[in-house]
């Protein structure tokens, strides 16, 4: 009996652990995303507040750190969305796909993806990327000012 419940236990996590890796097989690269995706609104908003999410003390920088960010939009670059706050950030989990952008910067700005809702009205972020790395790969970027 031991040994059955042994087994389970180990299929189980197996398979687990497969479908934890899986999740990023299919993930695009950012650069991938950006250009290949057709989004229904691209905005650059201005980062207000950023904070890491994990509890550990704010000073304690590190790219692996989970962290949240308020943004308001200032201007569009595809679409005219009513809204304008929203909220961005990272995982920090490699099962997430989480592509390890670095904590955003009050007053930085940032390049907003979006999508409108399924379940209402309104846009979600889809992606999220500060302005200079989202013009390498975006074109109608290469002209916008912050």
């Amino acid at each position: 009996m031991r040994r059955l419940t042994f087994i389970a236990l180990s299929a189980g996590l197996s398979l687990a652990t497969a479908g934890a890796a899986q999740a990023c097989y299919y993930n695009m690269p950012a650069k991938d995303r950006i250009r290949r995706t057709t989004y229904d609104a691209v905005l650059l908003a201005r980062v207000d507040q950023a904070l890491y999410t994990d509890g550990l003390d704010q000073d304690q920088g590190d790219r692996n750190r989970p962290w949240s960010a308020q943004v308001t939009a200032t201007s569009a670059v595809v679409g005219a969305p009513d809204q304008t706050a929203f909220e961005i950030g990272r995982t920090a989990q490699p099962t997430a796909c989480d592509d390890g952008q670095p904590i955003a910067k009050v007053g930085d700005t940032w390049v907003l993806y979006l999508m409108r809702r399924r379940d209402g009205p309104g846009y979600q972020v889809s992606q999220s990327y500060p302005l200079a790395f989202a013009r390498q790969y975006d074109a109608r970027l290469l002209e916008t000012t912050p």
